[in-house]
């Protein structure tokens, strides 16, 4: 089954929806904190202004303004926002508005200081006190979600003592491309002598398999264990309605159940629900219900914001599909990257990216990044099994080069082979100059979409191919990830340069493209 993607995200209509959010507008703010789910426009809101001005909707007279402002800022998940949560929440007297704003705490606080952690704990704590002193038969609905709140919030602030016990057993396993990257995955597995049993879309299925035996795969973007099918929740359903569907779903998720709590202690084991291909409003509702249901023996614990597996439900036309996947302990293939930028490329597209290419690349090449971010190409190029001699990131920004720096010491220390070969320099790619011909130029462009507007992507585009001529040696290649193929192609025309080969991707909900370039006649 091929995973449903969101839409690119129009910036021009967040942009009016956050106009409208800041006047108290309660739609509004719902359908931000529904958009702010997707990493590409979490990060494009977390950009704006006036952000003081969205706080103080958290004292609105309104209920719902004040319910969808802490949910928008805990999608955003700002650490600033923190103190302005827990003042709103001491002062909160309407029920069903507190569960809003204490997980939109336990959303900012993990990334605090510890002054604002600690305050943020004891404010969380004292609001599950006071929601078991709810007795009124009207407000034990509150309490339960009160208390589904707090112990989500708290799971995210309080120390984690949840370990593997036991070695995870070999399973059946879906390895997901990210889209348009499946057969790049596969050609992988192959060339390590990993053969799957089934091609699914952008699924390769492994039976009884270690999962730590499919790290030494780069192409992958997540790694997912089937669990059960599942009834499509009814629609339209009430609280009772969901419940009953609820019990039904869990008797079929015991598999999922079972892997956790043999092999994780102490219980309960923490886990997530991810439910997708479903409104927002099913989401919520269906997300609590089932929660309520797996929560109830005691040995599991729904924790959004620290979990050892996620519990993950994909909906088509016809029923639910449940998939665990294990995140504790955690994948180590990117272990390196500990800082990203808002542009940053993913690691895995990275990883897809370069294996696209590597029929077009050189054994001991000198590889140029000249606008290197976080350094992810370079680390990404260092790694693959055609061998560099040595890669060099240049960047203009401050943060860009802090970020690479930080990423490549990690990656040295993580792989030592690449000691010598990992080199990060602060500058200006419109005036750097090579000493030597560089063999490779690897660069993820900007897109014109967050990062840089489109005259300056224009210029910095020709400045780049007015450039390649004296970085690159004449048997030299370039490789390049962008959303903008009709300028690239008319400036690769303009200055000797042709497609070698193109490829598409997808990068929150965009469609980049990666493209590789050789001079013209070679």
């Amino acid at each position: 089954m091929s995973e449903r993607r969101p839409p690119a995200p129009d910036f021009a209509a967040i942009d009016a929806l956050y106009r409208s959010a800041l006047q108290g507008d309660s739609a509004a703010l719902s359908e931000l904190a529904s958009i702010c789910k997707t990493k590409a426009a979490r990060a494009y809101v977390a950009d704006k202004p006036n952000r003081g001005q969205l706080r103080a909707l958290l004292t609105s007279e309104a209920p719902k303004t004040r319910k969808n402002t802490a949910r928008l800022l805990g999608a955003l998940g700002e650490a600033g926002d923190g103190p302005a949560l827990a003042d709103a929440l001491k002062g909160e007297t309407t029920l069903y508005v507190i569960p809003s704003i204490i997980l939109a705490i336990g959303a900012c606080a993990p990334h605090a200081s510890n002054d604002d952690r600690n305050r943020a704990l004891t404010t969380i704590r004292d609001a599950r006190i006071q929601a078991d002193e709810l007795s009124a038969p009207s407000d034990l609905s509150h309490r339960d979600a009160i208390r589904q709140a707090c112990s989500g919030a708290l799971s995210a602030l309080e120390p984690q003592n949840t370990r593997l016990a036991a070695p995870l057993p070999p399973q059946n396993i879906h390895l997901r491309a990210p889209e348009g990257c499946g057969d790049i995955l596969l050609s992988e597995a192959i060339a390590i002598g990993l053969r799957p049993q089934k091609r699914h879309d952008r699924a390769l299925l492994y039976r009884d398999t270690h999962l730590s035996a499919l790290y030494a795969l780069r192409c992958f973007e997540e790694a997912l264990v089937p669990i059960a099918p599942l009834p499509l929740p009814p629609a339209n359903a009430h609280k009772a309605e969901l419940l009953t569907w609820a019990q039904s779903a869990a008797l079929a998720l015991k598999p999922f159940e079972a892997l956790l709590t043999a092999h994780y202690d102490p219980a309960p084991v923490p886990y997530r629900i991810e439910l997708r291909g479903l409104s927002h409003e099913s989401r919520t509702a269906c997300v609590h219900a089932l929660a309520l249901r797996l929560d109830e023996a005691g040995t599991l614990r729904n924790s959004p914001s620290a979990y050892v597996a996620e519990l993950r439900l994909e909906a088509d036309d016809i029923r639910l599909r449940a998939y665990a996947k294990i995140t504790q302990p955690p994948d180590p293939r990117y272990a390196y990257r500990s800082k990203a930028l808002p542009a940053s490329i993913h690691p895995t597209v990275a990883a897809n990216l370069l294996r696209f290419a590597k029929p077009h690349l050189k054994s001991n090449a000198r590889v140029l990044d000249p606008c290197c971010g976080a350094g992810t190409l370079l680390v990404e190029r260092a790694l693959l099994e055609v061998p560099v001699k040595e890669c060099v990131g240049v960047d203009i920004a401050p943060a860009a080069i802090t970020a690479a720096r930080t990423n490549a010491k990690a990656a040295i220390r993580l792989h030592p082979e690449l000691s010598g070969k990992l080199s990060v320099i602060g500058g200006d790619l419109r005036r750097f100059a090579a000493i030597s011909a560089f063999d490779e130029l690897i660069a993820n462009l900007p897109f014109g979409v967050r990062v840089g507007s489109s005259d300056a992507n224009d210029a910095l585009y020709r400045s780049l191919f007015q450039q390649l001529n004296t970085w690159m040696a004449p048997d030299g290649t370039v490789i390049l990830y962008t959303t903008q193929r009709p300028a690239v192609a008319r400036l690769a025309s303009q200055y000797g340069w042709t497609f070698a080969d193109e490829t598409r991707f997808e990068a929150g909900g965009l469609k980049p493209w990666g493209i590789v370039l050789r001079r013209r006649g070679r």
